[in-house]
């Protein structure tokens, strides 16, 4: 079957079974969902449906997991989604602040993700914590769409590269800010 909207499909491999972010209609509301394929072709649609307003924006895999980031476009905070790829449903759901979760990277098993408002989490065993932050947080100032894409950011063993625009949003305003590699 065809994906179903003309927006980026985020995808991502784990071993043998590949994940592919989609929005579907569903009774005339918009869900986010995770179709699969499996290692003998087998295509399951809408395999993982999330939440109502969550779409997904990013997947990234760790050794035996999915880390799915979702954008919330009804208001409220992103959701980072943990599934482990046989389970009937995710296993969690983890709340970030911002709706927006820009970009994300596992950098030795562990995934980090940036949110729109310029925080970078990273994932403490039992939920998401802030372990540093673009110097837009001072000024108020927040990311938007394609400031930062969902896989602009290169790891280099214990090096993380993050390109960042600030092409698109309020923050030409920002006193420390500018675009390029932030590493």
């Amino acid at each position: 079957t065809a994906l179903a909207t003309t927006k980026a499909h985020p995808i991502a491999r784990l071993q043998r079974l590949l994940a592919v972010g989609d929005v579907v209609t569903t009774a005339t509301t918009p869900r986010g969902v995770l179709h699969t394929i499996d290692k003998d072709d087998v295509v399951s649609a809408s395999r993982i449906i999330f939440p109502i307003g969550y779409e997904p924006r990013c997947i990234y895999t760790s050794s035996n997991r999915f880390w799915i980031g979702l954008e919330n476009k009804i208001g409220g905070n992103a959701k980072i989604i943990e599934w482990d790829g046989t389970s009937l449903t995710y296993n969690n759901e983890y709340d970030i602040v911002g709706a927006i979760p820009m970009c994300g990277w596992i950098q030795q098993n562990i995934p980090h993700f940036v949110s729109n408002t310029g925080h970078i989490y990273r994932y403490t065993g039992n939920g998401f914590s802030v372990e540093q932050q673009f110097p837009i947080t001072e000024d108020l100032a927040t990311f938007l769409g394609n400031d930062i894409r969902p896989y602009g950011v290169a790891v280099d063993r214990h090096l993380v590269y993050i390109l960042a625009n600030h092409k698109e949003t309020d923050i030409d305003t920002a006193k420390r800010f500018r675009s390029g590699i932030w590493c």
